[in-house]
């Protein structure tokens, strides 16, 4: 079995006449880390919460029937594989061009590997597991994405179904400290996410970040370009580019309010939107009565009502 450019291989030969006068059923288990001693039908699982660039190919499996002495091993992948290209586009919003790491996580809690678990080869499914809805994979080398280098990964991922969302978030570590180049949420295909496939895709930002001043290319990914720890202290912004309701919602927050009217703890006071054009899309962002959405090139009923901004 191989996966990617390289990939892995094995070859298996028979040695001995053990299986020339039996039918018994053979398990089979191959990939890194995968626990040797397969007991009772069950192997144990390696870990994919934490992962690197090392091992692309964490589980594959085969059961079969022994015939006439023979027996045909086909494998099979417990994983999807997401396949992301880095390169300078990655991280174009950022002062920081070097990725160590990437962070996905599903938010609706859908697991997308394991902590802990095991394999039943009878039932083909894992079992005593500890799915968990995020993972962290370590590039073993720093990439610099910067001018024509580019890098693809193969990230193993559980099978994913159709509508749910991934968020992927690019990331440099360096020591104690972590710094969000800039995070993205994408819709798993209409297909989901299915064994064995490979996936691909290349994260890029949807936003430049000079200073106070944030230039947007899609509606709806001001979040993106905004890091946590700075949503609730921000006071002065200015915003360039296309916003949806799921912008103003957020820009509400940031202005002490959120969607429903309560306070929030954002301290933002100072907007300058001047060269925005507001589109239709993402969330309503104001509830007054009924949920209010954005329409194109219209500045919305009560967009801003109840916030601290100043202006």
């Amino acid at each position: 079995t191989t996966l990617g450019e390289g990939g892995y291989s094995a070859t298996f030969s028979a040695i001995g006449d053990a299986l020339k006068n039996t039918d018994e059923t053979i398990y089979a288990a191959y990939g890194a880390d995968v626990a040797p001693d397969i007991v009772e039908g069950l192997a144990t699982l390696p870990n994919t919460d934490t992962w690197t660039d090392e091992h692309p190919m964490p589980f594959g499996y085969a059961v079969s029937k022994v015939t006439n002495g023979k027996v045909p091993l086909s494998f099979n992948h417990l994983y999807a594989y997401l396949k992301l290209t880095l390169n300078a586009e990655t991280v174009a919003g950022s002062d920081v061009k070097e990725i160590t790491d990437i962070y996905i996580t599903n938010p609706s809690g859908t697991p997308v590997a394991l902590a802990a678990g095991r394999f039943d080869f009878d039932s083909q499914s894992i079992i005593e597991d500890k799915g968990v809805n995020y993972m962290y994979y370590t590039l073993q080398e720093p990439f610099t994405a910067t001018g024509d280098a580019e890098k693809s990964i193969y990230i193993p991922i559980l099978p994913q179904s159709a509508g749910e969302n991934l968020t992927l978030s690019v990331l440099h570590q360096q020591g104690n400290a972590c710094d969000t180049l800039f995070s993205v949420s994408k819709e798993i295909p209409r297909n989901g996410f299915i064994a064995g496939h490979a996936y691909t895709y290349s994260p890029k930002a949807s936003f430049i970040r000079e200073g106070n001043t944030i230039t947007l290319t899609e509606a709806g990914t001001l979040s993106q370009a905004i890091p946590a720890e700075a949503k609730d202290t921000i006071t002065t912004l200015k915003i360039v580019g296309p916003l949806n309701g799921d912008d103003i919602r957020f820009i509400r927050e940031m202005a002490g309010c959120d969607v429903y009217g309560d306070k929030t703890e954002g301290k933002l006071t100072n907007l300058d939107i001047s060269e925005c054009t507001i589109v239709e899309g993402g969330d309503y962002y104001n509830v007054d009565g009924y949920q209010v959405y954005t329409t194109n090139n219209v500045v919305g009923e009560n967009m801003f009502a109840r916030t601290i901004l100043e202006r």
